[in-house]
């Protein structure tokens, strides 16, 4: 990391759907902030100011083979209700090491919200900024569920060899 001195705040999520076993912490960066966006069509800034604004994204912290995955629980997460993002006191079991360098968090959070953006009006001809407003740490519970991970807030199921890194057999 560019400056591996700097302190981010970081939170366990609170698991909100069931799920046998102990949790597995994948480590995300929750980003919050604004997406300012600059259009020279007025019916453009129009049909723009009308898409659903998204929540917190949250980026994995750690290096995983098929980002793809993610990029769908970045916007699974933003605009998931509010109420079902609380943080808890640290859980124990594995964590996965975070490895990303929060440095690109602003350009991956603009695209992110264009991509998002991009689905109901178009953006063509559309500058766009994002201003960080809040970088922290999030710790999000997964569960092994068979051959797959689930994880602990939306539910959502994944390969489980995307997180190759997690000791499936931890020591008591």
């Amino acid at each position: 990391m560019e400056d591996p001195g700097r302190v981010y705040a970081a939170g366990w999520l609170s698991p909100r759907v069931g799920a046998a076993g102990e949790p597995i912490g994948a480590p995300f960066w929750m980003v919050t902030g604004a997406l300012r966006i600059r259009c020279p069509d007025a019916r453009k800034e129009a049909a723009i100011s009308r898409v659903r604004r998204l929540g917190p994204l949250f980026f994995p912290a750690f290096w995983t083979l098929r980002l793809s995955y993610y990029d769908d629980l970045t916007r699974r997460y933003a605009l998931a209700d509010p109420s079902l993002l609380s943080f808890q006191e640290p859980f124990e079991g594995p964590l996965l090491d975070g490895v990303r360098d929060p440095a690109p968090l602003s350009e991956m959070a603009r695209l992110a919200w264009l991509a998002h953006v991009d689905r109901a009006a178009d953006v063509t001809g559309v500058e766009a900024s994002f201003e960080v407003e809040r970088v922290a740490y999030a710790v999000v519970p997964f569960f092994q569920e068979g051959d797959r991970l689930v994880d602990g807030i939306l539910g959502v199921a994944v390969p489980r060899v995307l997180m190759a890194q997690v000791d499936w057999n931890p020591r008591p």
